[in-house]
């Protein structure tokens, strides 16, 4: 955000004017961008109640699903976390699952949007990613037993992940087994491509 600021809120104005719900990671520095582009793209955008880490994993939606769109959160691993080795800082900020709730004739469809901690290859990240993605399976099934119900983020993991088993075991499985590989680093747009989606 900081190099290519108008790059990135085009390309964002782009991906969200393409879809209805879309999430980000990694957000937090970038929150004048996305908002702009959020309301040049027709989406209401929500950085949580202020807490900490909340602005790091907004989450937006399209303003005309808006004005009956409850907004949710649910805090997946405290504060400072101590992840272990691994790629960023080993004592993790808080990470949320940031969820808006919508409706459509007849259904209503609930998106949860989440960041899992990286390098999960060692065993401590790994086991911190299993922990948070059983709160998050938890959280969507206990608030919406009857809703369709989406998990959408960059979880840094693959499908089949053991660590997924708290997402699997709620009866939510990988749109990525059918997509194949979807890549997200690549462009300015990775902020906003989920790497993983897990509908039920």
């Amino acid at each position: 955000a900081k190099r290519k600021p108008q790059q990135l809120e085009d390309d964002l104005v782009d991906f969200m004017a393409a879809h209805d719900v879309v999430g980000m990671q990694e957000a937090g520095q970038a929150r004048k961008v996305v908002e702009a582009a959020a309301k040049r793209a027709g989406h209401v955008v929500w950085f949580g109640d202020g807490r900490p880490g909340q602005d790091a994993t907004p989450i937006s939606i399209r303003r005309d699903f808006s004005e009956h769109a409850p907004r949710f959160h649910a805090v997946l691993l405290s504060e400072r976390t101590d992840a272990g080795r691994g790629a960023g800082p080993r004592m993790v900020k808080a990470k949320w699952l940031m969820i808006v709730e919508t409706r459509v004739p007849g259904r209503v469809v609930a998106v949860g949007n989440m960041h899992g901690p990286a390098s999960q290859q060692n065993l401590g990240r790994r086991l911190l990613a299993a922990r948070g993605f059983r709160r998050a399976g938890k959280v969507m099934a206990t608030l919406y037993p009857s809703a369709a119900v989406f998990v959408i983020g960059d979880l840094n993991t693959v499908p089949g992940a053991r660590q997924l088993a708290g997402l699997l075991a709620r009866g939510l499985r990988s749109c990525q087994r059918r997509l194949g590989e979807l890549v997200t680093h690549a462009t300015s747009a990775e902020h906003v491509a989920p790497r993983l989606l897990f509908p039920f």
